[in-house]
């Protein structure tokens, strides 16, 4: 049935209840429809429960995006085969950088542990890097050099200065 007024166009089933209608708005649809060809749309396009998705242009996911365990968020290339892989396996969280250097910049950047409270590495915006171990600060990187913190176990030897080559179980100091 199709009832047509000077508002709205309605399409009803059989038993009376509407399909399609049109509205101030635009087009309300009750129940499924399919689209045999490609579908557009100019706005903002709401849906759930969707399996594949193919987007040009930007995508806003206002719950975060999920993604299980042993899939990967390909980028770059082509799907399936993006030269940066994200993903987790199960049990271990995985970056792969397929082509080149992984490059990471920011102003100040650390390494921790997932409770957020032990350093693992920190490097900070003066250019100094941190070395930790067990959340204690072992090596830095200082300006003149490096300043260690605790005992630093050389195996094959220490050359300090400029006095060359030095026997392996020998420090010399100029």
């Amino acid at each position: 049935n199709l009832d047509i007024s000077a508002t709205n166009i309605q399409l009803k089933d059989a038993s009376g209840n509407n399909k399609l209608q049109t509205n101030g708005g635009g087009i309300a649809v009750t129940g499924n429809a399919t689209v045999s060809g490609n579908l557009s749309v100019g706005g903002v396009l709401t849906y759930e429960d969707v399996v594949n998705v193919d987007s040009v242009g930007i995508v806003t996911a206002r719950s975060g995006v999920f993604i299980p365990d042993n899939n990967r968020l390909h980028i770059g290339n082509t799907a399936g085969t993006g030269d940066l892989q994200i993903y987790h396996n199960g049990t271990d969280s995985r970056i792969h950088s397929l082509t080149n250097t992984l490059s990471v910049r920011a102003n100040q950047f650390d390494i921790r542990s997932y409770n957020v409270a032990n350093y693992f590495i920190n490097c900070t915006s003066s250019g100094a890097v941190e070395l930790y171990r067990s959340n204690a600060k072992r090596l830095e990187t200082k300006t003149t050099g490096i300043s260690v913190t605790g005992t630093a176990d050389i195996s094959t030897g220490l050359a300090v200065g400029t006095s060359g080559v030095q026997n392996s179980n020998v420090a010399s100091f100029k």
